[in-house]
């Protein structure tokens, strides 16, 4: 991988001299002006280059691949490469305009020896760089000039193509002389993951792949974790258990062989991780999967070939003993509905109790009733299901429910004494993370699928998306928490309603005030009226976004804390009522309070060896409060405790 500090050597006031001399001593042609634009769904692959060539993407970030070594751009990025390079361009979020400039610099007659040594030093039409320009709009009128000039086919206005060509070379290498500008930077993210995915199968140290890179191993797992949202670790698991779903549905390797043949280190290892991303053992996937790839359809559209054994049989007998009468299951919808029919069949069956006349048990569709026997022999009707009003409508819900399935909200549910049998994803440093540790994760909020809760058989689920509310709940019994827009103790004693946990929530509540208002104490006694307080999340090394007291950490500084903001904060957002402001670096003193609450997360700008960071005095004074974004991500009542004591405890500490 080219090294980013060897190509800033390469380009010294000196030897963009030398280039520049090699540019106006050679013979140059203009071959091709291109424009592309490349959607994310269709990105530039394995182009060789049939000659030197500048591209010039803008629009979007883009991954670029060149020479097999990639790379990343931002919303702008000029490389170059020499000919028969191999070029890719992969938009990052949305689709991207690339221009193409493609030339060719003849080599020196052997007559000029000045030129020929020159280039020995240093060849600049073979030479790739990349970096992204201080004055973008430049090169894209440039560009697109260029191009307009080039389609006439006009011998005139092609010549001024060339032209043109030249002032964008000149361009370049007085911003390369420069010096200030931001190379293009290797993309490690990108590069990690192709060496995964291309040896995967093989014993993979991720400390020695990490060494292999210039950069700290924390920061490229933060960038990791923030572009794939998974930590390198588990980007590798779930390739090898991709690669053992195909081992298992296609051959009839055992489970051993599979696993050796995935790049796990034994069987058991593979079973064990397979329970957890897949919920389902290997041999029990192996079984589902090849029922469903046999079709048992009795139609018109199949006829089953007649060979020496006669027809194949209209029912298959299963390895537990029984018979099959179902056909493939084509899709997840058709599983959930048959899922769905059996759990019908199943409650009609052993909902009708007798009473001690022997008369069946009144059913209606709104609550069911249960007998019970009492210690003393007497019968009493105990509630099976409750009733419960959501925005969405009337909720039959259990009474107790045992197997509770909860997107984001975690924290609530657990404050209130009930572990959820599947949750979505908890991040590194979220406050409850262990707590959830032997729950099922069904990934993010999202991305949630049927089949995978469906194999949870939960009996309540709790989520936080209407359009889940209805997609659940053919399921289970499914509500809808609108937390967006209830306060936090509307929301802990809706969610305490559900659950039954009525007098949890009100304790939960109460734990919550108290523990606040200990902190805020605290903070006063400690000469924290004052003092300022600001929240900052980076953006780029020239903006940094200032927040509010809507959400997050800067919730937690204002409006539980009750914090000052400085004045800035307190007048541009605060008043107006905004979530976040973006903020230039050269204004962000007036924005800085006596202490900084800072949003770290993977992949945030190093601004380590910016000039004005480091000249804020809060930072000068150690006064940064750094709040992980696992624990700043939630905004449930146990991760709102979390919170409050992380930034009361680290504010303290500062102010020794």
């Amino acid at each position: 991988m080219i090294d980013r500090q060897e190509m800033i050597r390469y380009y010294t006031p000196e030897m963009v001299d030398v280039a520049m001399k090699i540019w106006m001593r050679s013979a140059v042609s203009l071959i091709d002006i291109r424009f592309k634009a490349i959607q994310r769904n269709s990105p530039l692959e394995n182009y060789l280059l049939p000659a030197n060539m500048f591209i010039y993407t803008h629009g979007a970030p883009v991954s670029i691949l060149l020479n097999q070594e990639p790379y990343r751009t931002e919303r702008y990025g000029l490389c170059h490469a020499g000919k028969g390079s191999l070029l890719s361009i992969a938009p990052v979020e949305t689709d991207v305009d690339a221009f193409m400039i493609l030339y060719k610099a003849d080599a020196p007659p052997f007559y000029k020896r000045n030129l020929r040594k020159l280039m020995a030093t240093v060849n600049p039409f073979n030479q790739l760089y990349g970096f992204a320009p201080t004055n973008p709009i430049f090169f894209v009128e440039k560009f697109h000039l260029m191009l307009e000039s080039w389609n006439t086919k006009v011998s005139m206005d092609q010549f001024y193509a060339k032209v043109l060509l030249y002032q964008v070379v000149h361009h370049v290498y007085v911003e390369l002389k420069k010096g200030d500008i931001r190379y293009m930077e290797p993309d490690y993210v990108e590069w990690v993951k192709e060496y995964l995915n291309r040896h995967f199968t093989e014993p993979i140290s991720l400390q020695a792949l990490s060494d292999r890179l210039p950069i700290n191993r924390s920061v490229l797992a933060r960038m990791f974790r923030k572009r794939e949202n998974s930590s390198m670790q588990e980007y590798l698991i779930k390739k090898r258990i991709e690669a053992a779903k195909a081992y298992l549905v296609e051959t009839n390797a055992s489970i051993q062989e599979v696993a050796y043949g995935s790049g796990f280190t034994d069987e058991y290892n593979m079973i064990r991780m397979f329970r957890r991303y897949v919920h389902v053992s290997p041999g029990e996937y192996r079984r589902k999967r090849s029922m469903n790839c046999i079709n048992k359809d009795i139609d018109n559209n199949y006829q089953s070939l007649y060979n020496d054994g006669g027809l194949d049989d209209l029912v298959n007998y299963d390895r537990d003993g029984e018979y099959s009468m179902f056909g493939q299951l084509r899709n997840k919808q058709m599983i959930v509905a048959a899922a769905l029919c059996l759990m019908l069949l199943l409650s009609a069956c052993s909902a009708g109790t007798t009473t001690n006349n022997g008369s069946a048990a009144s059913q209606t569709p709104i609550q069911t009733q249960q007998v019970k026997e009492t210690s003393d022999g007497g019968n009493a009707a105990e509630k099976q299901t409750r009733i419960i009003k959501t925005v969405l409508g009337d909720v039959e819900v259990p009474t107790n429910p045992q197997r509770v399935v909860v997107q984001y909200l975690m924290g609530d549910v657990l404050s209130l004494g009930i572990t959820p049998v599947g949750v979505s994803d908890a991040y590194e440093g979220a406050a409850f993370r262990e707590m959830v540790s032997d729950s099922v994760s069904l990934g993010g909020v999202q991305s949630w699928e049927a089949e995978s809760v469906m194999m949870l058989t939960p009996d309540l689920i709790l989520v936080i998306s209407e359009e889940d509310a209805r997609k659940f709940s053919k399921i289970a019994p499914t509500v809808f928490i609108p937390h967006g827009e209830m306060t936090q103790d509307e929301r802990v004693t809706f969610i305490g309603e559900v659950l039954n946990r009525q007098e949890e929530a009100v304790a939960a509540i109460q734990a919550y005030r108290s523990n606040l208002e200990q902190a805020k104490a605290k903070l006063a006694n400690a000469g924290f009226d004052e003092y300022t307080v600001s929240v900052f999340e980076s953006i780029d090394d020239a903006s940094m976004a200032v927040h509010g007291d809507k959400y997050g950490a800067g919730s937690i500084v204002y409006a539980s804390l009750n914090l000052n903001a400085p004045e800035a904060v307190q007048t541009n957002i605060l008043d107006n009522e905004s979530y976040s402001e973006p903020v230039s670096f050269e204004v962000l003193p007036a924005y800085t309070g006596d202490f900084i609450v800072r949003n770290v997360f993977e992949g945030m700008v190093d601004l380590s060896g910016n000039a004005i960071w480091n000249s804020l005095p809060a930072v000068q004074n150690d006064r940064v409060i750094e709040m992980e974004f696992g624990l700043n991500y939630y905004s449930d009542i146990y991760s709102a405790t979390a919170q409050i004591n992380h930034v009361t405890d680290s504010l303290l500490q500062a102010i020794k």
